[in-house]
Formats: structure tokens, sequence, C-alpha cells
């Protein structure tokens, strides 16, 4: 299932997920930093949210909560890595200047022209030759659970005022893929905190995500993409055409309003995540935009386009679900809980 961690500057009329994460993370305890400066000046009431899976097997706790005054980078975030941007990385037959961690189990592989396992991965990359992907194949060694790794060089982002980090992904295969998560960390790998995350089959199609950094300018910081398999080998994500943009925008990742609209950063908000009711709003920049519902086993529940910024999903069951949003050649997937 999932946990989120949510907030609300309205008195609880409308919440926001500021943190999410899914997954067997192992029998230990992790840690989790949030950046909620942009709450600075007013207040927030926060809650967490969890929604369990299939199996009783999926006890999560938490325990130790802190909450500190002061930026969040602290001064000891990573050092070196890239000033110059954009800054782009296609894999084109190498690795760049990322490198895969030693604190998993599989490795990220460079690839072109189709992985190894029938009915999944991407026949091509999705710009240039190569891409880079995890080969779930190999019960006890791919799959289940199995976790793969891949850190970023660091981000300077000191003179930075906005920042935005795209890619592409594949996600093809069968209904229990895992899942694929970015993560954030300022303090030089001590901690990671969840920027971005999916799960389920998307289909045989290079996807698009764009998450906003702009929370992390004025310090430096690392990525990491952490790949964690299924419980099958037709599940190889591929990853590729990475570009992180700089420039001067108002950041709205972690609160955004309903007045406002981020108009140089093309993108899609949903609001509000979870929803009790049949109405999901969104927020863009797009101008005609068509969507697809997919439930958690990667099942077409709903599509359609999105007329006066609202979508109904009345007839949709309390669950997960993921939305994938197209407009003019760009595709976003999201994911947003009805409860």
């Amino acid at each position: 299932g999932s946990i989120d961690l949510e907030a609300s500057d309205d008195n609880g009329s409308s919440w926001t997920s500021v943190w999410n994460s899914t997954g067997n993370q192992g029998n230990v305890w992790l840690s989790a930093n949030v950046d909620l400066s942009s709450y600075v000046g007013g207040s927030v009431q926060l809650r967490f949210n969890r929604i369990t899976g299939s199996t009783w097997q999926a006890d999560i706790a938490l325990d130790n909560i802190n909450l500190s005054e002061g930026g969040s980078t602290g001064g000891n975030g990573c050092s070196g890595g890239i000033t110059a941007y954009p800054y782009t990385e296609g894999f084109e037959n190498t690795l760049g200047a990322w490198s895969q961690s030693s604190a998993d189990d599989i490795d990220w592989t460079v690839d072109a022209n189709g992985t190894p396992s029938s009915n999944t991965g991407p026949a091509s990359a999705s710009q240039g030759s190569y891409y880079v992907y995890v080969e779930a194949s190999g019960d006890g060694t791919g799959y289940p659970n199995k976790q793969a790794i891949l850190n970023s060089p660091c981000f300077d982002l000191s003179a930075q005022t906005s920042a935005t980090f795209s890619f592409a992904y594949h996600q093809f295969g069968a209904s229990d893929m895992g899942t694929l998560g970015l993560e954030a960390s300022d303090d030089d790998g001590a901690s990671w905190t969840s920027v971005w995350s999916s799960s389920g089959n998307l289909g045989n199609s290079w996807q698009s995500a764009n998450v906003n950094l702009t929370a992390y300018t004025g310090g430096s910081v690392q990525l990491r993409f952490n790949r964690v398999t299924g419980a099958t080998w037709q599940a190889d994500i591929a990853i590729d055409n990475i570009n992180l943009s700089t420039g001067t925008s108002k950041d709205n990742t972690a609160r955004p309003s309903e007045e406002s609209v981020e108009a140089e950063i093309k993108d899609i908000s949903i609001y509000p995540n979870p929803t009790k009711g049949d109405i999901l709003n969104v927020r863009s920049t797009y101008t005609t935009i068509s969507y697809e519902i997919y439930n958690s086993v990667g099942q077409l529940v709903g599509k359609g386009q999105v007329k006066n910024d609202v979508i109904n999903i009345q007839n949709l069951n309390a669950a997960i679900y993921q939305i994938r949003f197209s407009s003019e050649g760009d595709t976003i997937t999201k994911r947003f809980v009805k409860q």
C-alpha cells in the first residue's frame, strides 16, 4: 500500500501530499526530511494518510517526529558536480556522471534496441540510441523486492531561483511492476526524500515526468532513481532523456494554490489529493488535455477530455489511481487517491 504525509493551510478543507512512500523497504527504520518552507508565514496542519494494500503483511510504523526552524540545506549539501544549466544526460552508451549505488541489490544497465525479456521494457530509446533500465528477470535475483539505485552527480543550485528536473520513463510489463521513485538529498546522502514516484503497468510507450526542485535552490542537491521490483520478471523499467533546467519562477511544488498557475514551466496539477468527493480539479498551462485513468493493476478505468478544469470520478471506487495526461505532444503521469 502507501503512506503519505499531507499538509493543509486551510484548516483541513483541502490536503496536499508533500511526501509519500510505497513498497517493501526492508526491516530497518528509514528517515524522511520534508521541507515546509513554503508554509512559513502562516499556519499548517499535517496528517499521515496510510492506505493498506492487498495483504495483511504490511505494517507501517512512525516514530521520532521533529519539526525544526531553518533552511533545508543547513550547509551540509553535496559539493562539486554540476554548475552549468541546462544539464542533460541521454546515457549514450555510458552512465555519464551518474553512478551505481553499492547499497542495493541489482544494477541499472545501459541498453539499446529492446531488453532481453519479452513483453516488457522499451524497444528503442526515447531519444538517441541508448537508455538505462533495470532487468527484473531471475526469481530471487531480479525479483521480488530487489532494489536498484542510480545516483546523480551533485547539482549546485546555490545561484538559482528555480529548478525543474524532467525525464522520460518506460514502464511496461505485468501489473505488479513494483515501484520507481525519484528521491532527493540535501545533506550529502545522509537522508533521502521522495519527490516523485510511479507504479503499475503504463503501457508500451515512453512517459514524461516534470519535477519542480525549486525548494532546493539556494543550496545543493543530489538525486537518485530508486527502483524496487515487484513479484515478476516481466517488469523492466527504463529511464532516458534527463534534463535539469533553471530559471526564475514561483515555487508551487509543496503547496499548489488554486489562484495561481506557474506559467513558465508546463505542468499539470490535480487537487484535492486525496479526494473524498466525485470531482478531481485540474490546473494547467496546457490547453486541450486528454486523460486516461488506470487502477493499481494497470487496467484502464476511465478516459476523456478535461472540461472546465474538472474530471468526474464518481464511478471510481476508493483506491489509488494513476492518471495519464496528454497534451501538445507531452505525456504527464500523476497519482491520486480517492477515499
